[in-house]
């Protein structure tokens, strides 16, 4: 059985995610939310559901986009 929640590309880093919103209202409402995962799309489809996902062991990840650039390359625009 495939181990990649359904909707994620192959070889991506085999794990499910849920929004902030949705992780929230988890919190919530405990063991009145559930969350519904697909697992082997490709074969034979298993449903698994989780009531109570806020107890799972959830990682908040914070992306922040940003521009690097090297200082050799601000020195440069700095004389130009």
């Amino acid at each position: 059985m495939s181990t990649v929640p359904c909707g994620l590309p192959a070889g991506s880093e085999k794990r499910g995610a849920v929004f902030v919103d949705l992780h929230r209202s988890a919190e919530r409402l405990k063991r009145e939310y559930w969350l519904y995962a697909v697992f082997n799309c490709g074969e034979a489809p298993e449903l698994n559901t989780v009531q109570d996902q806020a107890r799972l062991d959830w990682r908040a990840v914070a992306v922040v986009e940003h521009y690097p650039v090297k200082p050799d390359v601000i020195l440069a625009a700095r004389e130009a």
